[in-house]
């Protein structure tokens, strides 16, 4: 199973359907997985939740999920022509 890293993604199913996810490597063998209501992961302490899983963990909990991952937002620098 492919579970992107860094990339936002949007629960079709499960216990969070509608909220929101994000996957970090924490690089000491585990991932942090956070949840929240807001694409932006802003918001109040009911609209948030994180939860650390290994990697064999992390594989199990996303088998039982449908996530739809999203496309990543380009940042792009400012043109030249604008001014601070």
């Amino acid at each position: 199973m492919n579970i992107p890293i860094n990339t936002v993604g949007l629960f079709r199913s499960g216990e969070y359907p509608g909220w929101y996810v994000k996957v970090l490597d924490e690089d000491d063998g585990g991932f942090l997985v956070l949840l929240a209501k807001h694409k932006d992961f802003t918001g109040g302490p009911d609209e948030g939740y994180d939860y650390w899983f290994l990697s064999s963990e992390l594989e199990a909990y996303f088998s039982s999920v449908e996530v739809e991952w999203l496309p990543r937002e380009k940042h792009q620098p400012p043109s030249p022509s604008a001014k601070a």
